[in-house]
């Protein structure tokens, strides 16, 4: 049967107090346990509580399966909008992943069509395509690992593979195995993985990138000079003459 009481003493830090009965008679002691599940709901001094009436081994009175008024109905929606905070985290990064795995699905698209197109070299979307292909399988085998409590890859792989142009795959294994999609740490490594890689591809596509093509036309020329001397050398002239397109000298190299 349950009573009726306030509580007129109460120590948080110990986690007990006692009551007085509504009714009257001789105050009930407390524990912070009575409450059961409600106990989250801290008592306070002068709050009403409904409890059962009991004894201890030495006969002293004590409250049990006590419930602070209205402590149920605000432990129960306390319990309701941690459900929904949660649900909708949950909700949000699906929608994270899928976007992300779209977005994935996006760039070996474009890259393709700018292979068709003559913007890039087929190989470049070939091997982002093959490289995606080997990622998503490493992150199948490492999650098939993990659920059979076996020997892991290496998170230092998976990094590297998304650097290497790999990290469309990671994106797409992400969303669809969903495997390393919560791990903060992990997730800000494979972040500048792809944006690394992504800086990279820009240096090597840029229109008017000149570091790549000088660099090859200036091996070509030094290549090129080597061979006139070793000719020049061996038909016993002490230099060679540079010609324009019109034939006219416009440099003369002495030989050593």
């Amino acid at each position: 049967m349950k009573t009726q009481g306030r509580i007129i003493k109460w120590d948080d830090n110990k986690g007990y107090g006692f009551i007085t009965p509504t009714s009257g008679g001789k105050q009930v002691f407390i524990h912070i346990s009575a409450f059961g599940q409600y106990r989250h709901n801290r008592p306070e001094l002068n709050q009403v509580i409904d409890y059962t009436l009991s004894t201890d081994k030495q006969g002293r009175l004590r409250a049990e399966n006590a419930v602070l008024h209205n402590g149920k109905r605000n432990y129960t929606h306390r319990k309701n909008s941690e459900v929904k905070l949660r649900e909708y985290l949950q909700q949000r990064s699906r929608n994270l992943a899928t976007s992300a795995a779209i977005l994935a699905i996006l760039f070996l698209f474009t890259m393709s069509a700018a292979s068709i197109l003559r913007k890039v070299q087929p190989s470049i979307p070939i091997f982002y395509i093959l490289i995606s292909f080997l990622t998503f399988a490493m992150y199948a085998r490492d999650k098939r690992a993990a659920q059979q409590d076996l020997w892991r890859t290496p998170e230092k792989t998976l990094h590297m593979l998304s650097l290497l142009g790999g990290w469309p795959g990671a994106l797409i294994a992400q969303q669809k195995l969903h495997h390393k999609s919560s791990k903060q740490s992990f997730l800000i490594i494979f972040s500048a993985t792809i944006v690394l890689n992504i800086l990279i591809l820009s240096t090597l596509i840029m229109p008017n990138n000149r570091i790549i093509p000088d660099t090859i036309r200036s091996m070509q020329q030094v290549r090129i000079s080597s061979i006139f001397k070793k000719s020049a050398k061996q038909r016993g002239h002490g230099h060679i003459h540079v010609y324009d397109s019109n034939g006219n000298t416009v440099k003369r190299i002495e030989l050593d």
